[in-house]
Parts: C-alpha cells; structure tokens; sequence
C-alpha cells in the first residue's frame, strides 16, 4: 500500500486488498453476497468485520476482537 496515495483511484482498491489479506490469514472468509464483509466463525463464537472506504467496523461475540485489532495494528497502519 505504500504506493498508493489518498485521492488517486487506485488507493481505495490497495486498502482493500492490504486489508482482506491480512483478514484472510486471521481466519476470516469474505461474504460472497456482500465482499465488504469478513465472517469468522469459531467455537460457537461469530466476528463480522464490515469495511467502508478507508474504515472498519467490528462486531464480535467474544473478545478476540483485541487480537484481530492487534494483528492489524501490526500490519497495517490505523488509528482506533
């Protein structure tokens, strides 16, 4: 992502990809029906990840949420 630059029309897409790749290795699988949501199924706990241009959102059942925050904090630059 650090080609891109905010204002140019490819940005969106590379947030888009950095940040599903990084979903995708924490167990997350993209909605089908809707590809700006991440589902993550687990021990009878549920995580919904909803991205909107350049934030997120985070439901969760359990407190793997600080985990999942974590990951992407270190992965990713984002202020919460």
């Amino acid at each position: 992502m650090s080609k891109s630059m905010y204002g140019l029309k490819q940005a969106a897409k590379c947030w888009n990809e950095s940040i599903n790749r990084v979903l995708l290795n924490c167990g997350f699988e993209r909605l089908k029906s809707e590809l700006r949501v991440n589902l993550k199924r687990e021990n009878g706990q549920m995580m919904i990840i909803a991205l909107y241009v350049d934030d997120l959102l985070c439901i969760s059942t359990s407190d793997e949420r600080l985990e999942v925050e974590a990951k992407l904090k270190s992965q990713i630059k984002f202020k919460t």
